[in-house]
């Protein structure tokens, strides 16, 4: 290589930094204009969406107030590290929910991903739910997640123990459904490991969470553990950040691989030299006394799955359709009778009673939350995140004729799906049939409105509503029961009047 064309290298790789750099200063600049606009004097700064009737349903709550009024921490329970953050547990002030604080130390690289992090709506029941956001300017981003008790699955996987087909089978369905998700939302995760995912529950090891939501935008450096998971397509490509879809089928693969045999696929590596040559060979050990007590369908899943060429590998759908899965997979059906039923029969819900339910689900009804994404993925056939008219008739022909579930759908729609889309999507379907009667308590209703109430005078007014539920101040005001209108034109809720504003919907 000449002298011209090395400068020309160093200099094009010097631009490259400093677009970076200045990339990363503009996202911290936008997010910090964000976290602003939010604040209880600048409503005004929300506005309506123009290009889409569907109200958007923001899952993290942004809030600009103070951490410790809202929350208090429990020092009964260990801090809990990951890397350089610090999970605490909390409970809230009013409502007594106990979640998980995850403390982030401000600095560009994590200004930068969790601006993109909130944007995002992550529904579903293997991903571990953040609730809200809370800020401290000079010192931490923090996050409220759904408290995980359980362990993760390194922990859980023993080399002198290996675990029963079905059990596997099972877990890694729920990897594969938590990476499909992120797939269908154009996510790929980069860095899937046996500690990306935790069980739920402590001594309950069925229920599996994705929990490094963090790392899938930062992409920390690979040491000997993670570097097993990385295709040998992208081995020598890792700084540059080529990363894939069938990059993440692979390392499912590794990560099905060690959960039915207890063992890497590369334990006779000792180096990063090594296991980087080993990778890129395409080379895996395949022979052990665990992996000759696997059945030779299971084995065969892995060897599709870690297949050389990623031309050859299969689609996740593709692999959850797997033989040796359906073999070793019972499907749990819920009560998909009473679901629907309830679709049928649901009264309507104006806008903003609409954000109010969907808060008090989030509050209240955390376990129901996940049992009904369940039932909506059962309906949701192409597993598009929507639900159509032609799923849903797949639905109620099970339960009915032909011609009653053309009526049934047909009028299901014209309430539901409000833009006229043709689909429906998960929270009008969370909405409709959701038990209002179980949810709507006297109890619920009364710290409803003390969580909503930050001025805590006992009055809501048009710009609490609109900051607690991040919705456009236009949409308060169009949907807001005009009895209570002021003098001044804008309208105050009492507790007594926001409780029949939402008894209105049983």
């Amino acid at each position: 290589m000449g002298a011209c064309q090395i400068r020309s290298k160093l200099k094009s790789e010097q631009q490259k930094r400093v677009d970076k750099r200045k990339k990363l200063l503009y996202s911290k600049s936008v997010l910090s204009g964000t976290v602003k606009n939010y604040t209880f004097e600048s409503q005004q700064t929300i506005k309506t969406e123009q290009t889409s009737q569907k109200e958007q349903v923001c899952s993290i709550l942004i809030s600009t107030q103070n951490f410790n009024k809202v929350y208090t921490i429990l020092n009964q329970y260990k801090p809990i590290r990951i890397g350089e953050d610090k999970i605490l547990t909390i409970q809230h002030n009013i409502n007594a929910q106990v979640r998980h604080a995850r403390f982030i130390e401000r600095s560009q690289e994590n200004d930068s991903w969790i601006e993109i992090f909130l944007k995002q709506n992550f529904n579903h029941p293997n991903i571990i739910r953040v609730f809200e956001y809370y800020s401290s300017e000079k010192d931490y981003h923090i996050l409220i997640q759904e408290q995980i008790l359980g362990i993760s699955l390194c922990e859980y996987i023993k080399p002198s123990e290996q675990i029963k087909e079905c059990l596997a089978a099972s877990l890694i369905v729920q990897v594969l459904q938590a990476i499909q998700y992120l797939h269908q939302n154009d996510i790929v995760h980069g860095r899937i490991s046996q500690n990306s995912f935790f069980f739920a529950q402590e001594n309950n090891f069925t229920k599996l969470k994705l929990v490094d939501y963090k790392e899938m935008y930062l992409r920390p450096e690979l040491n000997l553990n993670s570097i097993i998971f990385i295709p040998p397509e992208l081995i020598t490509f890792i700084q540059q950040e080529k990363f894939s879809k069938e990059g993440d089928i692979w390392a499912c693969g590794i990560l099905s691989y060690i959960i039915l045999n207890s063992a890497s696929p590369y334990s006779k590596c000792k180096t990063m030299q090594s296991m980087q040559s080993q990778i890129m060979r395409g080379t895996l050990f395949f022979e052990s006394t665990s992996f000759d007590k696997i059945s030779n369908p299971g084995k065969c899943f892995i060897k599709r799955m870690l297949a050389r060429l990623l031309t050859q590998r299969p689609t996740i759908q593709q692999a959850l359709n797997d033989q040796w899965i359906t073999q070793n997979t019972v499907s749990k059906k819920t009560n998909t009778k009473d679901t629907l039923n309830k679709l049928s029969q649901f009264k309507q819900a104006n806008k903003l009673q609409f954000h109010i339910m969907i808060h008090m689900i989030n509050v209240f009804f955390s376990q129901t939350f996940s049992q009904l994404i369940n039932t909506f993925n059962e309906i949701d056939a192409n597993k598009d995140g929507k639900v159509n008219m032609e799923e849903m008739m797949v639905a109620y022909k099970s339960l009915g004729s032909e011609d009653d579930a053309k009526d049934e759908v047909k009028q299901m729609f014209e309430k539901l799906d409000t833009d006229g889309s043709g689909d429906i999507d998960f929270y009008e379907f969370l909405i409709a049939v959701t038990d209002r009667q179980a949810l709507f308590t006297i109890q619920n209703l009364q710290m409803t409105f003390q969580t909503l109430n930050i001025s805590r005078n006992g009055r809501l007014t048009e710009q609490e509503l609109s900051y607690a539920l991040q919705i456009p101040i236009e949409t308060v005001q169009e949907n807001l029961p005009k009895t209570h209108i002021q003098k001044n034109g804008k309208a105050i809720l009492d507790l007594r009047s926001f409780k029949e504003f939402m008894l209105d919907l049983l």
